[in-house]
């Protein structure tokens, strides 16, 4: 019986912090409602709401399983943005996976692909071991492993995509979220790597 209850208590807390994320970056993404002088509601999308939008549904595609992918069609909603960039080392990628899994981790690669270059834009350590994650659960799907294999990979480049999403750096919406604001020394994984 305690392990049952315990087992409950996991799964209790795992969906509660589910919860809390997913209402978070609900709440980073809406607009921006500012009221006039005469009483009516202006809704304004800012950039910085538009951005959280973006990083939203990317996580949101990042986090569910390849059978939701092809069921909401999440995957050919994102791929657009960015399709004539994935031309130098995606095709490759996505033809490979597409053979070896169908077309559910055809799906996964190009939201992999869509995630890769959004986090591209920013060079520090956490993009690039999030790029370096992406890669490894590329190449996996490529060579057909299966599902279950990679679910410790998929938890880990979720948090830390959850991570990024987080960061005012990389999205300004999320200053708003911080308790107390943080020095960019305190945080040597965020801290651009400049060449030299």
């Amino acid at each position: 019986m305690l392990a049952t209850v315990d087992g409950l208590r996991a799964r209790a807390i795992k969906t509660a912090r589910a919860a809390r994320v997913g209402r978070t970056l609900d709440s980073m993404a809406e607009p921006q409602r500012w009221e006039a002088g005469d009483g009516s509601v202006a809704v304004v999308h800012t950039p910085f709401s538009r951005r959280a939008a973006e990083l939203k549904a990317l996580y949101d595609a990042l986090t569910s399983s390849p059978a939701e992918l092809l069921a909401s069609g999440a995957a050919d909603g994102l791929a657009g943005a960015e399709e004539e960039d994935e031309g130098k080392d995606g095709d490759d990628a996505a033809t490979a996976a597409g053979a070896a899994g169908g077309r559910a981790a055809e799906a996964r690669v190009k939201v992999l692909l869509q995630v890769k270059w959004t986090v591209k834009e920013f060079d520090c350590g956490l993009t690039r071991e999030a790029v370096e994650l992406i890669d490894r659960e590329a190449d996996l799907l490529a060579r057909g492993r299966p599902q279950k294999s990679l679910k410790s990979l998929r938890k880990r480049l979720a948090n830390l995509f959850l991570q990024f999403v987080e960061t005012p750096e990389f999205n300004p919406e999320a200053a708003r979220y911080q308790r107390v604001p943080r020095d960019l020394a305190s945080r040597p994984n965020v801290m651009p790597i400049t060449k030299g």
